[in-house]
This record gives C-alpha cells, structure tokens and sequence, in this order.
C-alpha cells in the first residue's frame, strides 16, 4: 500500500525519514474494521502522535519479536568475557 515493505518502512521511521502519508496507510492496516484513509487520519488525529507513535511500536515488536529481544540486550548470553591481550610495546 506504501509501496515499501514494512522492514523499510520501520527503517526509515528509526532514521527519521518517512511522512505522515505513509504512517497513516501503515495504521489503515493496524486498525481493524473497514475504514477509509480519511477516517483513519482522523482516528490517528484524535490519537496524537505520541498514541500513533506507541501503537506502531508494538505492531513491530508483534511482527518482529526476535528484533526486540536483540535490540533490548534481551537475547542470549553470549561466551564468557575474554581478556584483553597485551598491547605490544
């Protein structure tokens, strides 16, 4: 519907690089039910941003789970720490 798919349009949201065009059709597909884009600009506007900003954040978490767990420091452990190696002099 945005003509990008839904990892290039979470991408450029983190880099601060999409419109509210694009916003709007991603949550015409969040919001169930039949609603027109009109409608759901003024359901998104009734929200607020920070609303709209919120939802959007856990459709990707709900999309993306193995994302969040990576991005939060929430995945596995790693190996035990190794020790630095003495600089050469």
């Amino acid at each position: 519907m945005a003509g990008e798919t839904v990892i290039d349009f979470y991408a450029a949201l983190e880099r601060g690089d999409t419109d509210v065009r694009k916003i709007r059709n991603l949550m015409s597909i969040a919001i169930e039910g039949d609603h027109s884009l009109e409608e759901v600009g003024d359901i998104m506007s009734e929200m607020g941003m920070d609303e709209v900003g919120r939802v959007l954040g856990e459709m990707a978490t709900a999309a993306f789970p193995e994302a969040q767990g990576s991005a939060s420091g929430n995945g596995k452990a790693g190996s035990k720490a190794r020790k630095a190696k003495p600089v050469a002099t």
